[in-house]
């Protein structure tokens, strides 16, 4: 090895020691080393490095010079050095990346608070959504997607229609609602559910759901927060388990003079097109629609009886419009795993 001042980029010389570590399985002697659990942890390419913007911050700190020692002694040095810096690379990598994800957490939080207003979402829900029975008679669909399975999850029950429901059913289930009075009011009643964020409840829960039922949630969300919950419930199914995610069908545009813009709390009501996306990117298969809340006779525009050419153009533009503005209210989608 050539005596001189050289640097070595840190990236390059963990590629070599790898390379080394599988020809050779070494081992290592070092108590420092010994200490880590490299297994777990895993490195940060240069591109990775450079986008984020770390390399200004720690990268270059970590280069590596050659020990100006002749001989042996100056081989041993700069090997030891080479494995020290390998392995605090790796130890550096899991501790950016826990930091991003406790970020990421902070961040989530503080959006949401910035965004709650402090009133009776129950008493709203109880005058705007309508009757539980109302409510129960439309969520009936559904059951055939979760009924003789165990450990369904109800992600934000809210006033719990569809847990009373799964219950009657003989379906046993649990629930996860951010608003504690919601929580409260299920406990209260016997039910087993829990007071959290949806992703984060999911993401930590330990075991696996036989379904999953979501419904008027998708619009109170950012799209981020929303296709990571998805993907995030994949993972948490069992192979053959459904998740039902109902929410506004914005392709009806009467929902933008009702439900849409009525709830201080939505976000952003999706297409269905891209929640559909959203499943099979996730994963899901045999992803379908379902639509309901369908608009009375009495509430679309009126068509002609047909006398005459004039009339039938006439009517086929009322069924255009009745299509655009009267469409479903709702619509859910339907994954499998």
């Amino acid at each position: 090895m050539e005596n001189n001042n050289e640097n070595f980029s840190v990236v390059e010389i963990m590629k070599e020691l790898k390379q080394k570590a599988l020809k050779r399985k070494m081992s290592v002697d070092n108590d420092f080393l010994k200490s880590l659990d490299l297994r777990k942890l895993k490195p940060v390419s240069a591109f990775e490095i450079e986008k984020s913007g770390i390399d200004g911050q720690i990268s270059k700190k970590l280069v590596v010079k050659k020990i100006q020692k002749k001989g042996l002694y100056g081989r041993i040095v700069n090997y030891g050095l080479r494995k020290f810096y390998f392995a605090l690379r790796y130890l550096l990598d899991g501790l950016i990346l826990s930091q991003e994800k406790f970020n990421e957490r902070v961040l989530r939080f503080m959006s949401k608070r910035s965004k709650e207003i402090d009133f009776d979402y129950s008493s709203f829900e109880e005058k705007f959504r309508g009757s539980t029975e109302k409510v129960l008679e439309k969520q009936r669909k559904y059951l055939p997607f979760f009924e003789g399975r165990e450990n369904v999850l109800d992600i934000g029950f809210g006033r719990g229609e569809f847990l009373d429901f799964l219950s009657q059913s003989g379906v046993k289930a649990i629930g996860v609602d951010s608003y504690f009075p919601f929580v409260t009011d299920a406990k209260r009643r016997g039910f087993s559910v829990y007071n959290a964020d949806a992703l984060d409840f999911v993401q930590s829960f330990d075991g696996k759901f036989n379904g999953v039922f979501c419904s008027q949630f998708a619009e109170h969300t950012e799209s981020a927060y929303l296709y990571s919950l998805i993907k995030s419930v994949f993972e948490k199914l069992e192979t053959g388990a459904f998740f039902v995610m109902e929410t506004i069908n914005v392709k009806s545009l009467s929902v933008f003079s009702n439900s849409v813009y009525m709830d201080p709390t939505h976000f952003r009501p999706i297409h269905p097109e891209t929640l559909k996306f959203f499943f099979e990117s996730a994963g899901f298969r045999d992803v379908s629609f379902i639509f309901s809340g369908d608009f009375s006779p009495e509430e679309k525009l009126r068509e002609l009886i047909e006398r005459d050419e004039n009339d039938k153009i006439y009517n086929e533009n009322i069924r255009k419009m009745n299509e655009l503005l009267f469409a479903p209210q709702d619509y859910a989608v339907v994954g499998k795993k």
